[in-house]
């Protein structure tokens, strides 16, 4: 590649897109580089923007558990980063044996760590006995990490950008619509919102949450562009509140708390140097809407930018799970601490919680570095130098391969940095994003086997036709021949019969007295059922005030750590 004639428009300018263009600088510095995002930089409205981030070196996975070491150094010892990290320390409650595999993994990677298996009743008696509090009913050891922290993350995020804006980076302030498509399956840059055309020999998208809404905008009949179910828009809620100069005395000691646990679901950051203490909810929801032009419904944050600042606009059942959060975590020491405001925060959630890096296989030019899953943000030091080596096609064998997951540029598999996996729901648009054969390992997904793009939709789908029809005709047997035995037996009952008086039949609308069978509830549910039922309801409702879209709303259960 001649770097003094390539040029590359990384579209958002979060973790992945701020990362990547300053990596990107670096190894080809002629290169023309734009980073495009829709504020002036950074743009609050992300999931990268925050009032701060964990930053920890260690995962179940092994790859990821590399992945992060490497980023953590960054942050302890880069002069770029350093200025930003706090380390606190970290405690974990859960009750699926985590934390011995993780000092398991610390002993295997030969990394040197500050972590412990500590008991319940130990909890309680450090950091100023602020957790002594701490609904911790059914964990039997607690992981303890003094090595982990948290980062400013806004604070880092626009000196990354800035940095990268030094080196020779072009940041562009507009909001995407479209991509550029030609009739060979070939991305040549953006259309933005106020009709501007942005050109490149290279797309890369960091587009998160936003994602799929792109691509079915860009080429709605196109197929093989879409997401799919590589990966699902979703949000969590978070909170803060003001500590007062008494209370900040009495928490400034504090460690992270994530409460894994059920009855927690969320956790608490430390506080930040001017009072401000961080409440996270572990639980995430999506947003689905009818996309017309493709008929897909698909999931992605809601239009009104209202919710994605910090403020009131979020349902009160949200509100009210955040200081359940602060209850559970703080017991009496929460006494007298109020919430000040509210954020729904959207990213990729990719069925593995794999990233997403990778070329899309079936639109030339075309790139995605994304699948973040809400547990990525840590990696803003490193993730881009991984970026750079796949959009150069020298990404290294072993992180080429993933486990778990499927890459937007074929059926690859789930972690890390360089593939596209997702979940969110399938639906027909235009050609450019499912790949091929990734392997898995641990690792970051990538196409294997380009040259399946040459051929026929019926070459490579053909078994998978035979058997769908051969399963709709098997389907259609196996229900005549259900319905000619329950004809059968209505036909004996209407002959043989004689005990019931004539007239009287059973009334199906009702089960028992005065119930409808649609509200027959499984015995033991009662009125429990219908409140947590009403509870789920209030808090489906994160859209826009006036909108008249039909809209539902799915719980998924995160892991937080």
């Amino acid at each position: 590649m001649d770097s003094a004639q390539s040029s590359y428009l990384i579209v958002g300018a979060g973790i992945f897109g701020a990362s990547t263009a300053l990596h990107l600088k670096a190894a080809e510095p002629e290169a023309r580089v734009i980073l495009l995002d829709r504020t002036p930089y950074p743009c609050p409205y992300g999931a990268s923007f925050d009032l701060n981030k964990i930053v920890r070196d260690y995962y179940t996975d092994k790859f990821y558990m590399e992945l992060a070491n490497e980023a953590q150094q960054q942050w302890r010892n880069g002069d770029m980063w350093k200025s930003f990290y706090h380390e606190t320390g970290l405690f974990v409650a859960d009750d699926t044996g985590m934390g011995r595999k993780i000092i398991q993994n610390y002993k295997d990677l030969e990394i040197s760590h500050s972590s412990e298996m500590i008991s319940p009743e130990e909890v309680g008696k450090r950091w100023n006995e602020v957790y002594k509090g701490a609904d911790l009913n059914g964990v039997e050891e607690v992981f303890w990490n003094a090595g982990c922290g948290w980062a400013d993350a806004a604070g880092a995020l626009q000196s990354t950008i800035k940095t990268a804006v030094e080196s020779g980076v072009v940041y562009e302030e507009g909001e995407m619509a479209s991509l550029l498509l030609d009739d060979s399956k070939t991305c040549h840059g953006v259309r933005l919102k106020d009709e501007t055309e942005l050109m490149s020999d290279q797309v890369l998208l960091c587009t998160g949450a936003h994602t799929a809404k792109l691509l079915a905008d860009s080429a709605p009949q196109w197929e093989d562009l879409q997401i799919h179910d590589r990966m699902l828009a979703t949000g969590v809620v978070a909170a803060y509140v003001r500590l007062s100069s008494q209370q900040m005395e009495r928490f400034k000691a504090m460690p992270i708390y994530v409460g894994a646990m059920p009855n927690v679901k969320g956790g608490l950051l430390a506080p930040t140097p001017d009072g401000l203490m961080k409440i996270a909810r572990d639980e995430s929801f999506s947003h689905y809407v009818h996309h017309e032009a493709s008929n897909q419904k698909i999931s992605m944050p809601p239009e009104s930018r209202s919710q994605t600042v910090w403020g009131q606009d979020v349902p009160q059942g949200l509100k009210d799970e955040c200081n359940e959060v602060v209850r559970r975590s703080l017991g009496e020491q929460a006494e007298g601490l109020e919430i000040e405001a509210y954020r729904l925060c959207w990213d990729a959630f990719t069925p593995d919680q794999g990233l997403i890096i990778s070329p899309h296989s079936h639109c030339r030019n075309l790139y995605f570095a994304l699948g973040g899953s809400f547990h990525s943000w840590k990696l803003l030091p490193t993730i881009g130098s991984y970026v750079v080596q796949m959009l150069h096609g020298k990404l290294e064998p072993n992180k080429a391969a993933s486990s778990g997951g499927a890459a937007v540029a074929g059926t690859n598999n789930g972690p890390t940095t360089t593939s596209t996996s997702s979940t969110s729901t399938s639906t027909k648009t235009a050609p450019a994003a499912t790949g091929t054969g990734a392997k898995s390992a641990g690792g970051v997904t990538q196409d294997t086997n380009p040259a399946d793009q040459n051929k026929s939709w019926i070459s490579t789908h053909a078994r998978w036709v035979v058997m769908l029809v051969v399963l709709f005709f098997g389907l259609l047997l196996f229900a005549f021949i259900v319905w000619y035995l329950h004809r059968r037996y209505q036909r004996k009952q209407e002959l043989g019969d004689h005990s019931r008086a004539p007239g009287v039949q059973p009334d199906m609308n009702t089960w028992g007295p005065g119930q409808s069978v649609h509200e027959f509830r499984v015995p033991g549910e009662g009125a429990a059922a219908a409140t947590q039922n009403e509870k789920g309801k209030e808090k489906a409702v994160v859209q826009e005030q006036g909108s008249e879209s039909k809209r539902s709303s799915k719980r998924l259960k995160k892991p937080w750590v």
